[in-house]
């Protein structure tokens, strides 16, 4: 997350807080979250879940996760 959000600064976009943990399915010790807005206005979220989500493995709706 610190590599990213940095990455996304120098880039020219603006961070809306700090980085935060996530919760519910993606809760976990090390997982986290943030918002941010692109130098043109787009609203983006950055996620990291290290410690992996609680996915249902019977849903229809499919998240992609990049490979590591």
């Amino acid at each position: 997350m610190q590599e990213a959000t940095q990455r996304f600064k120098d880039a020219g976009g603006t961070l809306l807080s700090a980085p935060h943990p996530l919760a519910g399915v993606e809760d976990g010790p090390r997982n986290r979250g943030v918002y941010g807005v692109t130098p043109w206005g787009s609203l983006i979220e950055l996620i990291a879940y290290p410690d992996g989500i609680d996915y249902p493995d019977g849903s229809e709706a499919k998240r992609w996760t990049p490979p590591a």
